[in-house]
């Protein structure tokens, strides 16, 4: 989940369409649980980032941490080496009351 400006997310779902991977910078926390993800894109939205990207991952290489995460939910970590492509060009938006959106987009390691 990562909330962007309007002018973000273009760069990032073009660089994506254009097939070139795309890292977190750095170790990157994934949750298995859709419902926990979109409530904290939604959280993440505020006067400059208009938008949430919800991405849906097929892991590799993801370590599960449950058993140690304070959070009820299966989070997955990933290693700064990490790196990820476009798996389709299925979008999904869902507008939210407040004017802004959610993207899911589909990614997959490589």
């Amino acid at each position: 989940v990562l909330g962007v400006s309007d002018e973000d997310a273009d760069k990032i779902i073009n660089k994506l369409k254009q097939g070139k991977t795309m890292d977190m910078q750095g170790i990157s926390s994934w949750s298995s649980n859709k419902s926990i993800s979109m409530n904290f894109g939604k959280n993440s939205l505020d006067d400059n980032k208009n938008i949430c990207l919800l991405f849906n991952l097929e892991n590799k290489s993801g370590a599960s941490v449950k058993e140690l995460s304070v959070f009820p939910e299966d989070e997955i970590l990933h290693p700064t080496t990490s790196r990820y492509v476009l798996k389709n060009n299925d979008f999904k938006t869902t507008e939210l009351e407040n004017g802004k959106k959610i993207i899911e987009i589909n990614l997959k390691e490589v």
